[in-house]
C-alpha cells in the first residue's frame, strides 16, 4: 500500500506541474534503459482503452501483441522463448483521456492502435499502472526500417554534470536497435548464469 500511495501521490504532482509542460527525469543510455526493464519486447499495439483507479485516476491500459520478447519478469518462460496470454502483452500507463475528463502526464509515451512499437516497461509491482522506463526514452515507434522516439515534454537530467536538456526525437535503423537489444540481454543471461555457477 504506501507503494501505491507514493504512485498516487506522484501522479498528482505530475498533475500540478502540467502547466510547464515539461516533466524532469534522469537522462538514461540505452544500456541503462533496457538494464532497469521489467519486460522488453517488440510488438504491435491491437487496443487502448481508459480507465481509472478506486481513487478516480485515470489510466490507459495498452494491449500489444508479441512479436518478439527479449525479457520479461512478468511471462512465463518456456526454453528460450517468453510466453503471454493470447500472446498479448497488456499494461496500464498512467494518464489518458476518459469521457471529459482527462490526465495528461507530459515526456510520457503515446500510441496508436497499429503501431509497431519496441517498449522496455519498468517494474512496478504494487502499482496499478507505470510507464515505460525513463518515460518517452523506454518507448521506439517503428516505422519502416526506422525506429523513433519523441522525448518532447521530457527535461533530462545529466546526473553527472546536474545540467538539464530539452527532450527532442531521435531515430535509429531498427536493425541495428534490435541487435543492440539482442546482444544485450544475451551478454546479461551470460553473466547471471556465471554469477549462478560461482555461488
Amino acid at each position: 500500500m504506501r507503494g501505491l500511495r507514493w504512485s498516487l501521490l506522484g501522479i498528482l504532482l505530475l498533475c500540478l506541474s502540467a502547466p510547464l509542460a515539461a516533466t524532469t527525469v534522469v537522462a538514461m543510455s540505452a544500456e541503462e534503459v533496457f538494464d532497469r526493464a521489467a519486460t522488453t519486447l517488440l510488438g504491435e499495439v491491437v487496443a487502448i482503452e481508459a480507465g481509472e483507479t478506486d481513487q478516480g485516476v485515470i489510466y490507459t491500459e495498452i494491449s500489444v501483441r508479441v512479436e518478439e520478447c527479449f525479457f520479461s519478469k512478468e511471462a512465463q518462460k518456456v526454453g528460450e522463448t517468453y510466453q503471454f496470454e493470447d500472446g498479448v502483452f497488456r499494461f496500464r500507463q498512467w494518464g489518458g483521456v476518459l469521457g471529459e475528463r482527462k490526465l495528461m502526464i507530459h515526456g510520457s509515451s503515446s500510441f496508436r492502435v497499429g503501431e509497431r512499437v519496441l517498449l522496455a516497461i519498468e517494474d512496478s509491482p504494487e502499482s496499478p499502472a507505470r510507464f515505460c522506463v525513463g518515460l518517452a526514452q523506454g518507448k521506439y515507434s517503428l516505422h519502416g526500417d526506422r525506429a523513433q522516439r519523441d522525448m518532447q515534454g521530457l527535461q533530462l537530467l545529466d546526473e553527472q554534470s546536474g545540467t538539464l536538456a530539452e527532450g527532442s526525437a531521435d531515430e535509429t535503423p531498427v536493425s541495428e536497435l534490435l541487435d543492440f537489444v539482442r546482444d544485450h540481454y544475451s551478454r546479461r543471461s551470460q553473466e547471471d548464469s556465471s554469477s549462478q555457477e560461482n555461488r
